[in-house]
């Protein structure tokens, strides 16, 4: 198989099986799992919308809520679909709070947003980036030293 122009993989096959139609009552069970399982995300996504409306109208639900403070991009302890739902909602404005949801699996949770704030890089984080830009712009003068060199050099085979 050719990846692109560089890189070629080969693949050995252990086994192969012709297709072939499966009567119903071989995918039966799994053909009602897999509607039960969308009709179940389609009624959990609903109820959400639902609470979310409802919260955002000011109503108070009777909600376990877990309060997660100072949440970074790589929080730990919190799942990673939590994180990425409330890095993309607004902002709040000041007082406010910003609903949302988000679904994992068979699981949909809600997200209420009180505050953000920007983060405050440490000099450690800055002495890294300032190193890498420094790095960076030295090898782009080096790149088109080496291209002007190339260019005006004159070759003799």
């Amino acid at each position: 198989i050719e990846l692109d122009n560089d890189r070629r993989m080969v693949l050995r096959l252990a086994e192969h099986r012709e297709a072939a139609v499966l009567s119903l009552d071989e995918v039966r069970e799994r053909v009602v799992a897999a509607v039960e399982q969308r009709k179940q995300r389609e009624v959990l996504r609903n109820e959400a919308i639902s609470m979310v409306e409802r919260l955002r109208e000011g109503e108070a639900l009777d909600l376990d809520w877990i309060a997660v403070e100072q949440a970074g991009r790589q929080q730990s302890g919190v799942p990673s679909e939590v994180l990425q739902g409330a890095f993309r909602l607004p902002h709040p404005e000041q007082g406010e709070t910003v609903f949302g949801h988000v679904g994992s699996g068979g699981e949909v949770m809600l997200i209420a947003l009180d505050e953000v704030s920007s983060g405050e890089p440490d000099e450690e984080v800055e002495a890294f980036v300032a190193r890498m830009a420094e790095q960076l712009r030295a090898q782009a003068a080096l790149q088109g030293l080496l291209a002007h060199l190339y260019e005006d050099a004159r070759i003799e085979r």
